[in-house]
Formats: structure tokens, sequence, C-alpha cells
């Protein structure tokens, strides 16, 4: 079989792909067909195909002082053929503008930048939600494609920081416990963590209450844990992440209430599959969930294509709320979905996972 790609003409570029057919990615298919002509297109631009939902990626030359980028593309519903172009309109800015043959522009977007964190992001004639800025690369979802013919996403980038935070938070263990917990999304040059406290929201009234807690300095998603033992009834934490030069940076406050026994109604417990953080990931995620009486539960992990990845299995769970880490880590980088089993009842949530 030729390849996905081929050009032919000397004048002019004419690219070719080839679709399933009945949304089948395996077995027959059908005859080639051409999708776009890139004669009077820019240098800065490049071409690729998405067949039956499933993302393709799109490798773009670099840009000014930038690296070369890449988009990756989920549409929502069948095939798709994208032109997409690059350009820097102002310092700091990359501009990013997809063309979709059909139409079908509202699905999944990630955009890879390398070396580089986003500081901001807009999308011209389109609704969105679902952002995340990270280093290295940023995500969204179209939800509705209001404008004719081009979607433009407008990034602003900056160097990369030394560490890339994600969400703080508090568990209480025991009478007097309390486990902090924070994920890294990327750290580059961080000598470690230290934790403060104090009883009120003010810095500068904090003490540590933690030696340094050392950095991965890796590029992927890292949970770490701090456990306090000696918690009073109400506490600010903050994190400081300390680069290797001496210089600082303050994350925080998280406020923690200690709850008082027999004063409060217990929470009234569902089966049910919580939030998953962080999502985007990499290459872990925490996915919580809540049983009401005891009963057995299975947590299956599907790629885009339905191919069951990973899977746990609990025969006799009691009922309360938990949490389950899935390191992907050699997964590749897309959608994912999570289906929890709970008895006969069944939750699931979409996963995007990025490298």
């Amino acid at each position: 079989m030729p390849p996905a790609f081929q050009a032919y003409l000397p004048i002019q570029i004419i690219f070719h792909r080839v679709r399933a057919i009945a949304d089948l990615q395996a077995g027959p298919f059908s005859e080639w067909q051409s999708i776009t002509t890139l004669a009077e297109a820019p240098a800065n631009a490049a071409n690729g195909s998405a067949i039956n939902s499933i993302p393709v990626t799109i490798t773009l030359p670099q840009i000014g002082t930038y690296p070369q980028q890449s988009i990756e593309i989920a549409p929502n519903i069948g095939d798709g053929d994208f032109l997409v172009a690059v350009d820097e309109p102002a310092a700091n800015t990359i501009s990013y503008s997809i063309t979709a043959a059909d139409g079908e522009l509202p699905g999944s977007y990630i955009i890879h930048h390398p070396g580089f964190t986003a500081s901001n992001l807009e999308v011209l004639s389109a609704e969105y939600d679902a952002v995340t800025l990270a280093n290295g690369s940023s995500s969204l979802s179209i939800t509705s494609f209001t404008g004719k013919g081009t979607l433009q996403i407008l990034l602003n980038l900056d160097e990369t920081l030394p560490v890339q935070m994600g969400r703080m938070m508090l568990v209480p263990t025991g009478i007097n416990g309390v486990n902090l917990q924070w994920f890294s999304y990327s750290e580059s040059e961080l000598a470690g963590y230290y934790v403060l406290r104090s009883e009120s929201n003010d810095l500068n009234q904090a003490q540590y209450v933690s030696s340094m807690i050392e950095a991965t300095n890796t590029s992927s998603t890292t949970l770490y844990m701090f456990h306090d033992t000696d918690v009073s009834e109400s506490c600010y934490y903050w994190l400081e992440a300390r680069d290797y030069s001496g210089s600082s940076e303050f994350f925080g406050p998280e406020y923690y209430e200690k709850q008082s026994p027999g004063n409060d109604t217990p929470p009234i417990l569902k089966d049910t599959l919580h939030a998953i953080y962080p999502n985007p990931f990499n290459p872990s995620t925490t996915i919580s969930y809540s049983l009401a009486e005891p009963q057995a539960i299975s947590i299956k992990i599907y790629d885009a294509r339905g191919r069951l990845v990973h899977r746990h299995d609990e025969a006799n769970k009691s009922a309360g709320r938990y949490q389950y880490i899935w390191n992907a880590e050699g997964a590749a980088s897309g959608v994912y979905f999570v289906k929890l089993e709970i008895g006969e009842r069944s939750f699931e949530r979409k996963l995007v996972l990025l490298k």
C-alpha cells in the first residue's frame, strides 16, 4: 500500500490519503482521495487528516525563535481534513490557523510548544472551554464554530519557568493529621519544596513545617505528598518552590479546618465517579469515586479506538470515598476514556494524555 501522504506533479503539490470504511480502522479501505492542494499555501503550513474521530498530529516548521510546533486534533464526528498554518503576529505570540475541508472544527485540540509555557490563549470565531495552559503543551475544546472556513487560535508563550504547579489538596488523616498533596506538571533547575503553615492567612507569619522535599526535575507530572502530624483547629498552608540559585516562588494558601467529632452530620455517600485531576495529565492522574455501600468495583481505561489499555478490579470495597492513581507511563498521547463499574452501574469520563 502506498504511503498515506504522497506528492505528485512538480508544480502543484497534492496530498492524498485513504479513508476507512464503516468506521473500521482495520480491514478494507476505499479508493485514494485527493483532499488538499497547497500550491498557494505559505511555507509555514502543513496538512493532515483524521479518520473517524481518531486524533491526528500535524507538525509545523519553526516560527521565529520558537522551536518546531505541532498540534493534535481530535474531531468530534466523522472524517476531518485539516490545513494548519502558523505565524508570529507579535512578540511572544503564535497564531494557529486551522481550516477543515468539511467544516468539522469542533473537537479537542492539543498544541505542543516545547521549551515554553503558555500564559494566555484566545480563540477567534468559536466557542471553547476546558482550557489548560501548561509547560510545553496546552489544550482546549472547541464546542461550536461560528466563523467561516478558518479557526484561529492565538497563544502567548513565555520562557519555561522552574516549576509549573498544579492543584494543592488537603486530606485529613487521623485525629491531628493531614496530608498535603500537590502536582507539578514540569520542573527545571528546581532544588525542592518547603511546606509552611500559619494559623492566619498571612504568609509573613507562616512557619516552616517540613525539611526540603527534593524535586524530580522532570517534564512529566509528579505527585508530591507531605504528612503533617501536628494540626491545629484551623490553619493555612503554603508551598515554597526553591531553585538552585536560591530564588523562591510561593504557592497558596490552602485553608484547612479540623472537623470536630460529633458536631457535623456525616456526608451522604452515593455511587459515583467524581472529578479526575489533573486532566489533561502526564503521566499520572487521580481518579476519585465514592461508594454508598460495600461492593465490587472495576476501573477500565480505553484508548480512542475502544481498546482496553488498563484495568483495576477490587472484589470487596467498603463504603466511602476513594482515589485511584493511574500512571500512564509508556502510553501514547491522545484521548482516553475511564469507565468505573460499581456493581451493575457504570460511569464514564474522558481523559487527555499530554506528552
